[in-house]
């Protein structure tokens, strides 16, 4: 049975044109996750899912398979994650029946630790899911709102005005980098949602989201930071 990841990556970006296969750091975003993702061990094929010709060249310039360009209707800005691997998960049983797990992974998460992805593997031994999730930096009950009535701030939750931030549950958003999951997990009618999910701990300092030009600084900021970091320690 096979084990195989696949990169959604579309060639439209309304924020950040090119976004997939824009330079970060020197190279091609997307070559951080492909060359992760091989680097691993864990996957039989690495598949990149596109509907674009640039982004399939560039993809397999790092040594991605590029397996179909995919159709128009699912490449918009409304196509969601799941819809794009099932279609990838049907077009792969029509050739064989041997998929075992499938790894969503972001093409623009270039802090991608290959370590990450092993424990992931590692946690579907008794989860549907297991999912790259990292904590938030503040409480979430103590989040506050703007009232567009009356042009003022209040507290969203207002029964944790008086409890300490210490006193509060831990609380974690999903981290962008990737998801595993078993494929007929994956073709459930609600995946993620009414399944057992594993979590898969990411330090916020590697985690971010790149959704403007303010982010991609941030992360490329955040990158070399790291790498710095990482040869000291060797």
């Amino acid at each position: 049975m096979k084990n195989i990841a696949i990169i959604p990556a579309r060639g439209g970006s309304k924020r950040i044109p090119g976004k997939n296969i824009k330079y970060f750091n020197g190279q091609a975003i997307i070559g951080y996750v492909i060359e992760k993702a091989l680097e691993s061990k864990i996957f039989d094929n690495v598949f990149v899912s596109t509907d674009s010709i640039d982004v399939g060249e560039v993809a397999k310039s790092f040594g991605a398979e590029i397996p179909f360009i995919r159709p128009t209707e699912i490449s918009d800005d409304q196509t969601s994650v799941i819809e794009v691997i099932r279609h990838a998960i049907n077009h792969f049983d029509q050739i064989t029946n041997t998929l075992s797990t499938v790894c969503l992974i972001y093409a623009t998460a270039p802090l991608l630790d290959v370590k990450d992805l092993g424990k992931g593997f590692k946690l579907l031994e008794n989860s549907d899911f297991s999912i790259s999730v990292s904590e938030f930096p503040f409480p979430i009950e103590r989040a506050l709102k703007f009232n567009e009535i009356n042009n003022l701030i209040e507290m969203r939750d207002k029964k944790n005005f008086l409890v300490r931030s210490q006193d509060l549950p831990q609380t974690f958003h999903d981290a962008g980098q990737f998801i595993f999951g078993h494929k007929n997990s994956w073709m459930k009618k609600n995946p993620m949602i009414d399944g057992k999910n594993s979590p898969v701990f990411i330090a916020r300092e590697r985690v971010q989201d790149i959704d403007n030009a303010a982010d991609w600084k941030y992360a490329e900021m955040k990158s070399t930071i790291l790498k710095k970091l990482n040869r000291r320690e060797q």
